[in-house]
């Protein structure tokens, strides 16, 4: 979900520029040759259609789920598996700075222990480590090449 995210957001560029335009038709010969028979239905939507893609939706929809199941689970602990930072820490710590860096801090703006929660999490030396040999020119490709605080379908009730 947080890969669909990011191509919608920011690396579907990648592909129409390397490629030479953003028609159909040369896009999915594109794909079809450089992605695994698994993917290419997905990055094709994506690419062609960035944040109006049915995949693009349902990916966030399910971020959304994601963090409020973690500002539940953050209400009663400080930490997602308990009382002490954990592997299930480790694991989501890419996908909240992958939506910071893509601008779409904005989920967790009205969820107060997940704010709270990344907020210890970037203040831990390890994550400051990471963070601080993070290629200057990957960090661009996140940030520069559209800004889009995220929006959810009125559907979804929000």
């Amino acid at each position: 979900m947080i890969t669909v995210i990011s191509y919608a957001a920011s690396y579907r560029h990648q592909p129409i520029e390397l490629f030479g335009g953003d028609t159909p038709e040369l896009l999915e010969l594109a794909v079809q040759k450089t992605m695994n028979a698994n993917s290419q239905t997905w990055v094709l939507d994506v690419v062609l259609h960035a944040m109006e893609s049915e995949t693009y939706t349902t990916a966030l929809l399910q971020m959304d789920d994601l963090l409020e199941d973690f500002e539940s689970i953050l209400s009663h602990s400080p930490w997602l598996a308990g009382e002490t930072y954990s592997l299930a820490d480790v694991a989501y710590t890419s996908y909240l700075t992958r939506l910071e860096l893509l601008q779409f801090h904005g989920m967790w703006q009205d969820r107060p222990n997940l704010a709270a929660y990344y907020a210890r999490l970037k203040a831990r030396p390890s994550y400051t480590e990471v963070i601080d040999n993070y290629r200057e020119d990957f960090l661009e490709v996140l940030s520069t090449e559209e800004t889009f605080c995220y929006q959810l379908p009125s559907s979804h009730g929000i």
